[in-house]
């Protein structure tokens, strides 16, 4: 008989005896081997499904219309969630949960829901859930659990609540317990099936009587409210200062003219700025459109002092503070003076010739606030309504830049005495500066003083801000 040797066929075989020695990696296990079929892709978890149905029917039993509530107590404990292990401390089954309750219940308006009896030990899962689920939730059951820490209360404060039950709580037997949380929790009117009212009311500053506006009393609460804000606003803190502001703030800026610009990078643009945005009543822009100048809302309050004022490439620095204040019955009006040191944080600029010298000027400021006490709770006693900033120039130390066109004078051998007495030659460039730009021969002193004795730099920066310089500061024709 004759044998017909199939050398294809052979080749296949072969071929899987290899492929079960050695699978190729790759989709399936079998990469591109026609031989090997890849596996169809994972469908939804079975238990996932079963968890999602095995949910809702016990929901349903829990469930109070009439006071739109969900009665979520001692389910750890249900024969009906076996399948489902119920652990309100883990992540897993949270998010399960309050997928289910956001997609049934929240459309339900739910207004009330009780965890008591569950061994919680921590809220951040179920505030998480009732958060993401956009659950407007305003009374909350969390009795006879094991919430121990004071920090436990941070996670309800998104929720804002109106009632809160955590009796039978380790953190219950806390003696900070109650002023925490009403600090904490500023929409809360009941904790613990008590008013918080009087308390909170107990809590606010104590302001000095009007007939002692100046007790030491109220300068000491204004003194550290002072020094924590300008403490917070050098270290850039926009979150905290949002806090020190009313939701309605109004804030309103102003810079004196005749402020010395210092030789550092980007100065010349900063006070260009300021000085176009300053809210003084003297400009013509500002006569024009008296409130164009200010801002209104705590968000725009810090955002224009944090990115525009002390814009990224400067740091600040607020010392030497004097504080004053009167009360008008709640209101406060406080008025802070003190200095501001402003440096650059680049290494150097093209007139100083990157010497740390000339990268730091000292200003003096004016603050006038209007407080109100702070009803919200939290880390600040009192509240800003109403915040007028005043930049000036610090007499005490001017600090001009070399002009980069002057070449440095030679000493002389025996130098004469410093007189104050304006030379020929000053009095020639002043009368130059005065002729172009009809300011005061004062102001062209100043002028020329804050470029280094530079006429071309004194016109172009007159060019810069003349359409925002008062109009006193000219000559009267």
């Amino acid at each position: 008989m004759q044998v017909t040797f199939n050398h294809e066929h052979h080749q296949q075989k072969q071929q899987q005896k290899q492929n079960k020695r050695h699978p190729k990696k790759g989709r399936g296990g079998g990469g591109n081997n026609p031989l090997v079929i890849s596996s169809p892709p994972p469908k939804q978890s079975q238990f996932d499904v079963l968890t999602k149905t095995v949910l809702k029917v016990f929901l349903k039993t829990r469930w109070n219309a009439e006071a739109k509530m969900l009665n979520l107590s001692q389910m750890k404990d249900s024969s009906d969630l076996r399948e489902v292990s119920p652990d309100f401390n883990a992540l897993a089954f949270c998010t399960k949960l309050f997928n289910v309750i956001g997609e049934i219940y929240v459309p339900m308006r739910l207004e009330s829901i009780s965890f008591s009896d569950n061994s919680i030990t921590t809220l951040r899962h179920i505030c998480t859930g009732l958060k993401n689920c956009e659950a407007s939730v305003k009374n909350i059951c969390l009795s006879k659990n094991k919430v121990s820490m004071l920090t436990e209360i941070d996670y309800l404060k998104p929720l804002n609540l109106r009632e809160v039950m955590l009796n039978d709580n380790p953190i219950a037997t806390h003696v900070e317990y109650v002023k925490h949380t009403v600090r904490k929790l500023s929409t809360v009117e009941m904790l613990d099936q008590v008013s918080v009212m009087q308390i909170r009311q107990e809590l606010l500053p104590k302001l000095p009587p009007v007939a002692g506006g100046h007790k030491d009393d109220g300068l000491d609460m204004l003194g550290n409210f002072a020094a924590k804000y300008f403490k917070e606003l050098d270290a850039r803190q926009s979150e905290t200062l949002l806090d020190a502001y009313d939701t309605n703030a109004i804030f309103s800026f102003t810079v004196d003219g005749s402020v010395t610009i210092p030789s550092l990078p980007r100065a010349t643009n900063l006070f260009s700025f300021l000085l176009k945005n300053s809210h003084n009543i003297k400009t013509a822009q500002c006569r024009a459109s008296p409130t164009q100048g200010l801002r209104k809302g705590r968000l725009k309050i810090v955002t224009f002092l944090l990115s525009l004022i002390f814009p990224a490439g400067f740091t600040t620095l607020h010392d030497s503070l004097a504080v004053d204040m009167k009360c008008l019955g709640q209101k406060l009006i406080a008025t802070i003076h003190g200095k501001l040191t402003l440096r650059a944080t680049s290494s150097g600029s093209s007139s100083s010739g990157g010497k740390n010298s000339n990268l730091t000027s000292t200003f003096c400021f004016d603050r006038t606030w209007i407080l109100n006490p702070n009803t919200g709770g939290g880390e600040w006693p009192l509240s800003i309504m109403n915040d007028v900033f005043h930049l000036r120039s610090d007499s005490s130390n001017v600090m001009v830049g070399p002009s980069q066109n002057a070449p440095t004078p030679a000493t002389p051998a025996n130098p004469a005495p410093t007189t104050t007495t304006t030379t020929t030659t000053e009095m020639q460039m002043i009368q130059a500066v005065q002729q172009a730009t009809g300011m005061t021969a004062e102001r062209c002193k100043e002028l020329l003083i804050n470029t280094g004795g530079d006429v071309q730099a004194s016109l172009k920066k007159f060019s810069e801000m003349k359409d925002n310089i008062p109009k006193e500061y000219f000559a009267q024709r």
